[in-house]
């Protein structure tokens, strides 16, 4: 006021604009510290459904592995590793066994959890679940052969070969994705 030699009048519009930005500040503050909570709490349940699938991958991964390596010489000469599955009614057992004996309840039970995975990881775990569930169709129409001839036989054997390098590829994919999940 005494800077204004006593004519000092109070501009109620302008303290009404102060006050309205001060409330859009707080208001936006509030709001971006709300975003940032709900992206921790989202990161951090990411990371623990990455971890959970993660064990499971390192189970399935040594299991598709294993499955693989009793096979790893004949797979060389596809037809070999064909026509053997196709003749040896012991062997068909053994592998549908194998196969049915992948564990995957997490994996399996994870679509309503995606929601919380990067769209990257969500699409690799989702991949890997359709590829198990081809391997399992494979390896079920494998057990079926009985007196199907050897053409039948063989074109059933090289489906179950291919759907045991495709879910090995897509157990490697998802643990790919997983551990970038688990980095960030």
């Amino acid at each position: 006021m005494w800077l204004c030699e006593g004519t000092y009048d109070i501009d109620w519009d302008a303290v009404s604009a102060v006050g309205t930005m001060l409330a859009v500040v707080v208001a936006l503050w509030f709001s971006l510290a709300d975003q940032r909570d709900r992206r921790r709490r989202d990161r951090t349940q990411s990371k623990i459904v990455a971890t959970r699938i993660r064990d499971e991958l390192a189970d399935l991964k040594a299991s598709l592995t294993s499955i693989l390596a009793e096979f790893q010489d004949h797979e060389r000469q596809n037809d070999f590793f064909d026509a053997m599955v196709a003749a040896d009614p012991a062997l068909r057992v053994r592998l549908v066994g194998d196969v049915s004996r992948l564990a995957t309840p997490i994996i399996d039970g994870a679509s309503d959890r995606m929601h919380v995975l990067p769209l990257a990881a969500a699409t690799a775990v989702l991949h890997l679940v359709a590829e198990i569930g081809r391997l399992r169709r494979a390896s079920r129409s494998v057990s079926e052969l009985v007196g199907n001839g050897p053409d039948g036989a063989m074109d059933k054997a090289a489906l179950l070969r291919e759907a045991l390098h495709a879910a090995r590829k897509a157990t490697d994919e998802a643990d790919t994705a997983c551990q970038r999940v688990l980095a960030n």
